[in-house]
């Protein structure tokens, strides 16, 4: 009878904390981002704590009470904060990594967001995708008006814009996935820090520095970089889709790759950590370069000649 008095407690305190910060998020758009990024803590600190059961049982109440407080904005804050909040707590208390916490928020949040795009499909009849794609022709568009009112215009604006979205369209899935994993990581450097003082076990990461993708990323790189040069695909195909965002995707990997042989270049020669992080800023527009060495690094292991060079 303690324990369930003791879980009602903990659950009306969390779903207080959770609707007050869904609140700032849909009606102090100053404090917005503050609250949309901090709902999600007590959601995880509740489950971190409890049964999945009970977790499951809040969440829900908190949907609810998101719809009946902040209407529709309040649910597509929601529609995000709560499931992120309970697979960040679901993965606290069932021990597992800080890698399996990253995925599986992203994950969380893919398919929260195209839960949110097709909530909007079916209540407004709006395609938020359709929207995007208009307000993008709408920028080319303005762009185009203002080259033309400096007589700057290219004879083939047309064309380019045309190419510039066609290309947009086909790369969009990897941006999206991209875009999701950064998002999961804000949401973890935001909560766990958090969960940790109040008495949330946390997992720890590996240095940055020791960041190694499998080898065999090299052969998948190399299969899919000779399909999009020697593969014929009908323009907007699924496979000319497919091929270019696997490369956009193994090619990010590589970028890290890359930028993490330069943290552990500068741990191993001693040098001031501030440097590795200038160097990475540096490194984004030698974006080619900085893959090219992450294929070299995972295809020649780098790190081990230069552990062994820094010991002599």
């Amino acid at each position: 009878m303690q324990q369930e008095k003791s879980i009602w407690l903990h659950g009306l305190s969390t779903l207080s904390i959770f609707t007050l910060l869904l609140l700032i998020a849909v009606y102090l758009p100053v404090l917005g981002l503050v609250g949309l990024l901090l709902a999600v803590v007590p959601i995880a600190w509740f489950r971190a704590n409890h049964t999945r059961i009970n977790a499951v049982f809040l969440a829900v109440l908190g949907l609810l009470l998101a719809i009946l407080l902040g209407g529709y904005i309040g649910l597509f804050v929601a529609l995000v904060t709560v499931p992120v909040g309970f697979m960040i707590g679901d993965g606290l208390a069932e021990k597992k990594s800080k890698v399996f916490l990253l995925v599986s928020t992203a994950i969380t949040l893919i398919l929260a967001t195209l839960t949110q795009i097709l909530v909007s499909q079916f209540l407004f009849g709006v395609n938020l995708l359709e929207q995007m794609m208009d307000q993008i022709r709408d920028t080319y568009s303005q762009v185009g008006d203002l080259m033309e009112s400096a007589g700057q215009l290219p004879d083939d604006f047309n064309q380019i814009v045309a190419s510039s979205l066609q290309t947009f369209a086909l790369v969009l899935p990897g941006y999206f996935i991209a875009v999701m994993f950064v998002t999961a990581w804000v949401y973890l450097v935001v909560a766990l820090p958090i969960l940790r003082k109040l008495k949330v076990p946390i997992p720890r990461f590996a240095a940055f520095r020791h960041f190694q993708l499998p080898r065999a990323v090299i052969w998948y790189y190399l299969i899919v970089s000779l399909l999009s040069l020697l593969g014929t695909f009908e323009a907007g195909t699924i496979g000319e889709m497919a091929v270019v965002n696997a490369l956009f995707v193994f090619r990010a990997l590589l970028y890290l790759q890359g930028v993490s042989l330069i943290h552990y270049y500068f741990h191993q020669q001693g040098w001031p950590k501030w440097g590795a992080i200038a160097t990475t800023i540096v490194s984004v527009p030698f974006y080619s370069i900085v893959v090219i060495i992450g294929v070299i690094d995972l295809g020649f292991r780098l790190r081990a000649y230069i552990g062994t060079s820094s010991k002599k």
